[in-house]
């Protein structure tokens, strides 16, 4: 068995370099995991603990999606948290809609039920995980540093790849190793 999901791998450029350092001095007093800036990525599918079977024909799937879906523009725009405004638990870039990435996410929550995935319920909010809050209690500097940036576009970049990656948890933090990337259609 092994933890795995599915994802685009992210540029990381030196504007989200920045709003980074930002955020860890700024909320140095809070509790926060924060992701390291090589594992940042656009969350398409959480499989979770899956047989070498269902990864073998998750990628069977990923393949046959692949040849589908153009090459697609995303842009990073925004920042926000998920939680509640005074105990977020989540700290996020935002991505923008783009009919390519809905497609992507809609083909990929078809093909993998039948490997077992069930889609998430809730509705497709792309989003760019910067940290994970554990302890929090800068309620008014957070909100001062979002109201900042709620429309700063950060990158624009066209997805060329998408990945299935094995997460591997470990005291220092996850590693994500990738099992195989997939291009799209140019």
């Amino acid at each position: 068995m092994k933890r795995c999901f599915i994802a685009i791998k992210i540029p990381y450029e030196i504007q989200v370099a920045r709003l980074l350092q930002l955020l860890k001095k700024n909320l140095s007093s809070s509790r926060i995991n924060w992701v390291e800036p090589e594992n940042i990525h656009l969350t398409l599918a959480f499989l979770g603990e899956i047989s070498e079977k269902q990864i073998h024909s998750a990628l069977d799937i990923l393949k046959e999606v692949s040849l589908k879906i153009s090459a697609i523009d995303l842009e990073i725009k925004g920042f926000g948290t998920f939680g509640r405004a005074e105990t977020p638990s989540v700290l996020w870039l935002g991505i923008e809609p783009s009919p390519g990435l809905t497609e992507l996410k809609l083909k990929l929550d078809i093909g993998l039920q039948t490997t077992g995935y069930i889609p998430d319920h809730r509705a497709f909010q792309p989003h760019l995980t910067l940290g994970r809050v554990k302890f929090f209690n800068n309620a008014a500097q957070l909100n001062e540093i979002k109201r900042s940036y709620v429309k700063t576009s950060f990158l624009k970049f066209s997805a060329n790849h998408i990945n299935m990656y094995e997460s591997k948890l470990s005291g220092k933090g996850p590693e994500y190793i990738v099992i195989r990337e997939f291009p799209l259609q140019s």
